[in-house]
C-alpha cells in the first residue's frame, strides 16, 4: 500500500515539533492505537461472525460505570 502525498500532508498538518509527532499525545501514538483497535475489531468480527454494535457497547459501558460509582458510594 502506498500513502499518498496528500494523505501524508493531512496527517502532518498539526505537527509543529518532534513531540507532536513522537510524544505521548503525538501522531504516531494515535496512529498506533487506532490501527490496533481496527485490527482487534476485525479479528473479533471474524471470530464472532458478525460486527458488534458499538453504540450498544457504549451504552453498556456507561451503565456499568454508573453502577460501579453507585455501589462505591452506596447510592442506588
Amino acid at each position: 500500500m502506498t500513502i499518498s502525498k496528500e494523505l501524508l500532508d493531512e496527517l502532518l498538518n498539526g505537527v509543529k515539533n518532534a513531540d507532536d509527532l513522537l510524544g505521548d499525545q503525538g501522531l504516531m501514538k494515535e496512529l498506533k492505537v487506532r490501527l490496533m483497535e481496527r485490527m482487534l475489531g476485525a479479528e473479533l468480527t471474524e471470530h464472532l461472525g458478525y460486527e458488534l454494535d458499538t453504540q450498544w457497547l457504549s451504552t453498556c459501558k456507561g451503565l456499568w460505570l454508573k453502577w460501579q460509582t453507585n455501589s462505591r458510594t452506596g447510592l442506588r
